[in-house]
């Protein structure tokens, strides 16, 4: 039976099952103290546990759970510098947890990217999830289950957000999202591709570099692979080291404008990879190029594993950027790590 239109998780595509299944565990008063809620970014776990939350809070303070301004709704999320919650803020969390709640009959604690807490993490938060205070409830969200300890999996049941097709992506956007009527066939078509059959993925992709990026950004990042991938096949290592260097006149010195770039050359990475497993791919399978001649032209004089190390070289030097590197000194570590691989 598919959720009621205006109720209270109204706001969520699908998943008819899994919110019958909440629903009705509300309803009858036994809902689990903690849930792992699995799915890829944009699939919706978040937005799942906030009406979750203002769900059991009651119509009299949901509205304040919606805007995540009550007091007895905590989301945990890795702050800057951090990979992940640390294990002093789930220590601190234990007495907070035992508090009475300020204004709601329950306390709510989501956990974002819980997949990343490390060990001691995790068992830290074990100890709360076994002997959990009363009216209190966890919710960890997280692209992967299996990257929680057993232990922590064994004192809460997975529920798994529903993924979509391609078909009934497209139908959503262009009933849901009226920019998306403004994109050529191709170009919808990507940002459907790339978002791996989730709502909010799509919504992010048709903004995504991929699909908006201007014809020179696109040259650009189409360049720093094709000279990357040239290099590890061993084709004139000099001439083509010289090629790969002078890049860096025409990389951008804004970090986020780097930023997107590199982003636009992992998209070009994935579809390298994905013509080197699959020699008959089609244009519908690529996120970057826009036939397929190309990536197999490129993945055939490269290996897979260089494939990899490329893109986490690319990867990791996103990465760093958002952490306030020196954007010069980054770029080129990048371009001198680029040129040893292979």
């Amino acid at each position: 039976m598919p959720e009621k239109k205006g109720g209270p998780f109204s706001e969520i595509h699908g998943n008819a099952e899994l919110l019958n299944f909440i629903s009705s565990r509300i309803e009858d008063g036994d809902l689990a103290h903690a849930y792992i809620l699995e799915g890829p970014d944009g699939s919706g776990k978040m937005l799942l546990a906030v009406l979750t939350a203002a769900a059991l809070a009651g119509k009299r303070h949901a509205s304040k759970v919606k805007r995540m301004v009550s007091p007895d709704v905590v989301v945990f999320a890795p702050q800057p510098g951090h990979k992940s919650v640390t294990v002093d803020e789930i220590r601190a969390l234990k007495s907070d947890a035992a508090m009475t709640p300020n204004e709601l009959d329950c306390r709510v604690f989501i956990f974002d990217e819980a997949q990343d807490m490390s060990t001691a993490s995790q068992n830290t938060l074990l100890k709360l999830l076994e002997e959990p205070p009363k009216n209190v409830y966890f919710f960890l969200l997280c692209t992967s289950a299996s990257g929680l300890l057993p232990t922590v999996r064994s004192r809460a049941p997975v529920l798994r957000m529903e993924l979509f097709s391609d078909e009934e992506l497209r139908s959503y956007l262009l009933e849901n999202v009226k920019k998306s009527r403004n994109f050529s066939p191709d170009d919808f078509d990507i940002a459907v591709r790339a978002a791996r059959g989730t709502i909010g993925g799509a919504i992010k992709s048709l903004s995504s570099r991929a699909v908006t990026a201007e014809s020179g950004d696109r040259a650009l990042a189409s360049d720093l692979i094709s000279i990357s991938a040239r290099l590890c096949s061993g084709g004139r290592p000099s001439k083509l080291k010289a090629e790969l260097f002078s890049l860096a006149a025409r990389l951008p010195s804004d970090r986020l404008e780097l930023a997107e770039i590199l982003s636009l050359s992992e998209f070009a990475l994935r579809d390298l990879v994905a013509a080197k497993v699959n020699p008959d791919i089609d244009q519908s399978a690529l996120l970057f190029y826009r036939t397929p001649e190309e990536p197999k032209e490129i993945s055939e004089e490269i290996s897979l594993a260089d494939l990899s190390g490329m893109f986490s070289i690319i990867d990791g030097t996103i990465n760093e950027l958002a952490m306030n590197v020196n954007v010069y000194t980054t770029q080129i570590s990048m371009l001198h790590r680029l040129s040893r691989i292979g």
